[in-house]
């Protein structure tokens, strides 16, 4: 495989093309203190098999901080503070370099304390506070800020550094006609002005730190924006660069102000969303390496990216937090055993809310296969149900040397997977059903698909502890004519395949699931309509989701919503609702979809089990009133299995 080929730079060999890039993680603090956490989450990174590491963005000055939490190399006295992630990375033979940043009109005086600073004052959309502009002489400050930083980082063991000049920050500001309204040297009157400041940055490092130091240049291939950067724009910039001596090129796309966030994109956006804007900035360059980020989820398409030749390193950001291992599975042939991200953004939005990172799949980001260690008595472990909960579950307890027998009532493993995995936008959630797939093979579990929990099979298999995972119920409210009529529940369209005769769909409540089947139906020609009683629809996910997502449905044209709107009765031919402004609506269908949220799932008596000496354990779905997420049932059954 090219991807497992090693390159070297500036006489550093990466022993593979796998980059993580900078992401950040909220494991500092507000002082931009480093967390011992880090050190561990970086190292199974790089034990994994990864052949570069760029560690998280550090700000060189308070006033371009972009997050609360953001590491910070603001001043000597933080080099030693970083010389223990260098040296967990180097240990395994893994490249590292650090992201250098500022946020530019993108920090927010909230945040710092301080006004932000940009190439003029423009206001950053998102939070309406308007920067303001820089003079030259704070300019030349900032050129050497970023000097300052890179030698910083060179001290504390570094091989390189990345400058993030991407995604709306300040570089970017300098180059994009919506932010840069200046008129003087670094102004918008020619691109030879706009793209100074990125040459000067380059030409100050470069001084500081010598030839032997990787300098990689993080930049948008496109801001998705009107006015913004485009693709022909940014090749022109790192030709510039390549003829100043710069490292790497490293393409991703996308701002903040830009509409649908394609800065994270969503496992909506096609795999490598952003590999042909980096084939034209390759195209443009003579000998720069060029490595791609966005959407590379699966080492199998990492490799078509890579024998394309649009790129020459592939970035693995989300993926890397899913999986650690990808260099080191991909090394061993072992493709299928690779927990592949399903670009769901769980990891973004908990960075957005200001908690810590960590993963809807991977329940444990710092710990690997393993590290779980083995329990100090094997146990006899009953898991009804293999759905995320269960098979997490299972995965970690067979791991840990106890006996698993999981059964499952369906005709294959994977629970409502399948469900979420149906709708046109959300195809990436079957990377989890191959990877599970996967470890019951490799793991011997004995797994029993198409039989529901029977009283008998406590004597058969006599377990010590019996976990139960049988996930949620569709829950229908008391409407007057519900059961008057035929309708559809939403397993049947999304797993089932059936499609309603009839031209006009409605959908009756408009959360997640009443969203996917929407998507579904139009998707095959159908126009939908959709009921919810609350303000919004799709409320019931991630607001960063919701961000991407929600435009989408509403933006498509066979698709229609009533929100704040309470259904009082169905006839043989209309919705009949209530708005919140007490209007009688009567909604006109030929097929109706009850999608009005689940509820836990469980006939098997808890008293029963006991009876039999079990230890009992409810996890996921099934152990709440309402139903909940992939993220919570996976965590649930990991932590279920580490315990006993």
């Amino acid at each position: 495989m090219k991807l497992l080929e090693p390159i070297t730079i500036k006489g550093h060999t990466l022993k593979n093309r796998i980059v993580m890039p900078a992401m950040d993680t909220n494991f500092g603090d507000d002082e931009g203190n480093i967390n011992p956490l880090s050190y561990d989450y970086y190292e199974l990174r790089a034990r994994g098999g990864t052949g570069m590491i760029i560690v998280e963005a550090a700000y060189f000055t308070k006033r371009g901080a972009g997050t609360e939490t953001m590491l910070a190399i603001d001043e000597d006295e933080r080099i030693d503070d970083f010389v223990p992630i260098v040296e967990r990375i180097v240990k395994h033979g893994t490249v590292p370099l650090l992201q250098i940043y500022h946020a530019g009109s993108q920090a927010s005086e909230f945040m710092t304390g301080f006004v932000p600073h940009a190439p003029s004052d423009v206001p950053f959309e998102m939070s309406g506070e308007v920067p303001e502009p820089l003079t030259i002489e704070e300019i030349r400050e900032l050129i050497e800020g970023y000097a300052d930083a890179g030698e910083r980082a060179k001290k504390a063991g570094f091989a390189g550094v990345e400058v993030h000049a991407g995604h709306g920050y300040l570089l970017t500001q300098f180059l994009s006609l919506v932010n840069n309204k200046r008129t003087d040297e670094f102004g918008c009157g020619s691109l030879e002005n706009r793209m100074r400041m990125h040459v000067e940055v380059l030409r100050a490092i470069r001084e500081r730190c010598g030839d032997d130091f990787i300098i990689c240049f993080r930049m948008n291939g496109r801001d998705y924006r009107e006015g913004g950067v485009e693709p022909e724009v940014t090749a022109q910039v790192a030709a510039k660069l390549e003829e100043e001596g710069v490292d790497i090129i490293h393409i991703t796309g996308g701002t903040f102000d830009s509409p649908g966030f394609p800065v994270t994109p969503y496992m909506n956006y096609p795999r490598g969303c952003f590999v042909d804007h980096a084939a034209i900035v390759k195209a443009a360059l003579k000998h720069t390496p060029v490595c791609v980020v966005g959407r590379i989820n699966t080492a199998e398409f990492a490799e078509e990216v890579l024998q394309s030749g649009k790129a020459d390193l592939v970035a693995m950001g989300r993926a890397l937090i899913a999986d650690p291992s990808i260099g080191r599975k991909a090394a061993a042939g072992h493709l299928d055993t690779i927990r592949s991200c399903i670009g769901c953004n769980s990891c973004v939005n908990r960075i957005l809310i200001e908690e810590r990172v960590d993963c809807a799949i991977n329940p444990d980001i710092t710990k690997d296969d393993e590290d779980y260690g083995r329990a100090d008595e094997p146990k006899r472990v009953l898991v009804i149900g293999a759905g995320p909960g269960g098979l997490e579950t299972a995965r970690v307890a067979t791991m840990r040397g106890h006996k698993v027998l999981l059964l499952e009532k369906r005709d294959a493993i994977g629970g409502q997977i399948h469900e979420a995995a149906a709708a046109p936008m959300k195809y990436e959630i079957t990377n989890m059903l191959r990877y599970y797939n996967s470890v019951i093979r490799d793991l011997a579990i004995e797994v029993r698909c198409g039989a529901a929990y029977e009283p008998s099979i406590m004597d058969e298999f006599k377990p010590d502890v019996v976990v139960i995972a049988t996930g949620a119920k569709y829950f229908l409210p008391p409407i007057d004519g519900l059961f008057a009529h035929p309708h559809y529940l939403p397993d049947a369209i999304l797993i089932g395949g059936e499609i309603p005769a009839g031209e006009r769909v409605a959908v009756i409540g408009g959360g997640m699931v009443g969203v996917e089947v929407a998507e579904t139906l139009a998707h095959q020609g159908k126009n939908v309509v959709m009921v919810e009683m609350l303000k919004n629809i799709a409320a019931d996910m991630d607001a960063l989701v919701r961000l991407e997502v929600v435009p989408l449905i509403e933006g498509h044209p066979n698709i229609s919503a009533h929100t704040h709107c309470k259904v009082e009765a169905i006839t043989a031919n209309a919705i009949i609702a209530t708005n919140n402004d007490g209007e009688r609506l009567e909604i006109p269908y030929d097929d109706y979809v009850m999608s009005t949220g689940m509820i836990s799932d469980v006939t098997i008596d808890e008293d029963e089990l006991t009876a039999f000496g079990a230890q009992v354990h409810k996890i996921g779905d099934c152990a709440k009133k309402r139903a909940r997420n992939f993220r919570e049932a996976i965590m649930e059954g990991y932590q279920t299995a580490m315990a006993l």
